[in-house]
């Protein structure tokens, strides 16, 4: 090679290894300063409701979750009322975080507890453990994250849940065998789901009916809605469905009701479902739902927020809280529909 050209592309090389390092030295100190922005907003939402009270507790959730709003609003009032606030991680930005960022930014905060709607993933798991690690107590709130270092779950047992379903579709037994499908989550996010499609099939076994039942599962969505919505339409538009339907999370249960009415699919199949939206009142109210199992996002919230308070004050704490079911159907739907209707009064006040 001649040595000119030679030198040239030794130039080339050297000015190119420099760009790159520019660049990503920009990136790096673009991504601090952002990243210390998110923060510093956080703790002047700190500065400015917190100086009055004795704790700082963050909650992490969905937000498009009318469950964890609900829970939210309960965990709101009650810490209010016992001088601790707490607040919505992430609600009001206009950038969406993901719950391990959203729990990076609470220690960071410096909180003194978390609530938390968990998963089963590594990632939240280990910022569970961070958590701890600067003595930041977590409790998983509707949605556990076991074998985490979380101090306490709050919500419906999940056995007892899968239970109820069994009870459920056993109500429907024929003499023809039927099938039923159970909508899960994606991957191992919920490990809780498991348990429940075990405790549906160990119901139908304990009454002898289990022959009866061919059971299999599903796992729809990628954990947005917009996924499930498109994976569960997709059944729907399919030439065979099957006898029974049943969605373990409001997401599904929701996106299920709105596709067997747009496939126009509806008595195709019985949908039994999970917690209550407008949408699923409305349609238990019109047959399209046969039921859906709920429970109080009131006592969650407010249940949260008094194991955090004697976990700082008393250092005790209760490992595993249950909330109890309760079924949703035609023969008190009109209960639930009018309790909703209050909610929205109370807010338009």
């Amino acid at each position: 090679m001649n040595p000119e050209n030679k030198k040239h592309n030794i130039s080339g090389i050297t000015i190119a290894a420099s760009v790159i390092i520019l660049v990503l030295t920009v990136i790096t100190i673009l991504s601090i300063v952002f990243y210390t922005t998110v923060t510093n907003r956080f703790n002047t939402a700190e500065n400015e409701n917190v100086q009055n009270c004795r704790y700082h507790y963050a909650f992490i959730g969905n937000s498009s979750s009318s469950l964890d709003n609900m829970i939210y609003e309960a965990a709101y009032k009650e810490g209010l009322s016992h001088n601790a606030y707490v607040e919505y991680m992430g609600r009001n930005l206009d950038v969406s975080y993901t719950k391990v960022e959203l729990m990076d930014i609470a220690i960071d905060a410096k909180v003194d507890g978390i609530i938390l709607n968990g998963d089963e993933t590594e990632d939240l798991t280990k910022a569970i453990y961070d958590a701890s690690l600067k003595n930041i107590p977590v409790i998983t709130a509707s949605t556990d994250c076991s074998g985490s270092a979380r101090k306490s779950y709050v919500g419906i047992s999940y056995y007892t849940l899968g239970q109820e379903y069994g009870r459920q579709i056993a109500r429907n037994v024929s003499d023809k065998t039927q099938s039923v499908l159970v909508l899960m989550s994606p991957n191992a996010r919920n490990q809780g789901q498991n348990i429940i499609y075990s405790g549906l099939s160990d119901y139908l076994a304990k009454i002898n009916i289990k022959s009866k039942f061919t059971l299999s599962t599903q796992a729809v969505g990628d954990g947005t809605i917009f996924s499930a919505e498109e994976d569960i339409s997709d059944i729907f538009a399919g030439n065979e469905l099957p006898d029974i339907m049943v969605c373990l999370d409001e997401t599904n249960t929701t996106c299920a009701c709105q596709a067997i009415v747009d496939c126009n699919k509806v008595g195709s199949t019985m949908l039994l479902g999970y917690y209550r939206n407008d949408t699923i009142l409305d349609a238990i109210r019109k047959n399209i739902l046969s039921c859906s199992f709920t429970v109080d996002p009131k006592e969650i919230g407010i249940d949260c927020v008094d194991e955090l308070n004697d976990y700082k004050s008393e250092g005790r704490i209760t490992e595993y809280q249950t909330i109890g079911i309760e079924k949703i159907d035609s023969s008190n739907i009109y209960n639930f529909i009018s309790s909703e209707e209050d909610k929205d009064d109370e807010k338009d006040l």
